[in-house]
């Protein structure tokens, strides 16, 4: 009965090792390669890495998206002893850099598969002051002002590193 079951047992392995042999560059070296078990051949690249230089063009386009969404800017209201003056205020994105994808799920029914992050470097500019709401917002915001930050973005990605297109949510919390 023990004879029985271990050449069952070896039966068995080798079925599973002789399923498992593949040529170069089967679905069992990629897996391998993916988790670091193989050294990755030259040329090679992952999901994520793919994700991370899709991220430079994504950043072009968000850029211009960002300064065209606040292009009109916001009318603030500065007091100035007794009087106050109205001025407009814009705030104009000057570059990016990619920081980090990271996978979502394992789930290969997620729709979303990586997160990309970006980070837009801003400038505040003004307007001079005027004496009333109307003529600050008909007013060109085009004097630089001290105030510079830091905005992240975050945007996702199927699970073939093809963005979904959709604008970036904007991260709270500095990467």
């Amino acid at each position: 009965m023990r004879i029985g079951l271990y050449i069952f047992i070896v039966c068995v392995c080798l079925f599973i090792v002789s399923a498992c042999r593949t040529e170069a560059g089967g679905p069992v070296q990629t897996v391998l390669t993916d988790f670091g078990l193989r050294p990755k051949p030259e040329g090679y690249t992952t999901i994520s890495d793919r994700v991370y230089q899709e991220l430079d063009k994504i950043g072009e386009a968000e850029l211009k998206r960002l300064n065209q969404a606040g292009r009109l800017g916001t009318v603030a209201f500065q007091q100035d002893g007794v009087r106050g003056v109205f001025y407009k205020q814009v705030k104009v994105y000057e570059s990016f850099h990619p920081v980090d994808v990271r996978p979502t799920s394992t789930r290969t029914n997620d729709p979303v598969s990586f997160l990309g992050y970006i980070q837009y470097h801003y400038r505040m500019y003004r307007s001079p002051g005027f004496a009333t709401r109307a003529e600050a917002q008909a007013a060109t915001a085009d004097l630089p002002t001290d105030e510079e930050g830091i905005e992240t973005y975050r945007y996702s990605f199927n699970s073939g590193g093809t963005w979904t297109g959709a604008a970036g949510e904007r991260v709270k919390n500095e990467m």
